[in-house]
């Protein structure tokens, strides 16, 4: 698998303090996202979430941006993570 070659063989690989990081980390989880709507599957992608003062958070603005680019309002945009993150829930992922 491409992605899974393309990877950091460690997460603490990955600088995340960098730009380069950020680019790195976009490209994985887009591919991820690319990769379950070829075979049909809600985007694992949607378990990814930002932490804020130590609790688990939302995604990043970039998830919305590659997920829904049509959504501009913050209201709609939690609303289909929200509906993303249980169809996600509800899924049989292969391994």
């Amino acid at each position: 698998n491409a992605l899974i070659a393309s990877l950091p063989s460690v997460a603490g690989d990955i600088d995340w303090e960098t730009p380069q990081g950020g680019r790195d980390l976009r490209a994985a989880l887009e591919e991820v996202v690319e990769h379950c709507r070829s075979i049909g599957l809600p985007s694992i992608v949607a378990l990814v979430v930002q932490a804020e003062r130590g609790q688990l958070g939302y995604p990043g603005k970039g998830y919305y941006a590659y997920v829904y680019p049509q959504v501009k309002s913050k209201e709609e945009q939690l609303a289909l993570w929200g509906q993303d993150l249980e169809r996600v829930k509800k899924t049989t992922y292969p391994s």
